[in-house]
């Protein structure tokens, strides 16, 4: 399964569990872990998502419509 396939595009949860993870790392002692849907809200991974699906366009041959998600 290659990276221009839509199934590696949209598998996201482990960037989300690596997010997490790391706003643990600086969240104070005690705090609760966030949910996995406000990482998932959160501004970087909409942009990593936006990425992976324009970079899915361009590789399956709709190159103006990748140019499109990506501006």
């Amino acid at each position: 399964m290659g990276h221009a396939s839509w199934r590696q595009t949209r598998a996201i949860t482990a960037d989300v569990t690596r997010y997490v993870d790391e706003m643990q790392k600086y969240a104070p002692p005690g705090a609760p872990r966030p949910k996995n849907l406000s990482a998932l809200l959160s501004n970087s991974l909409i942009a990593l998502f936006g990425y992976r699906v324009s970079h899915w366009l361009f590789l399956n041959g709709h190159k103006r419509m990748a140019r499109l998600c990506r501006s």
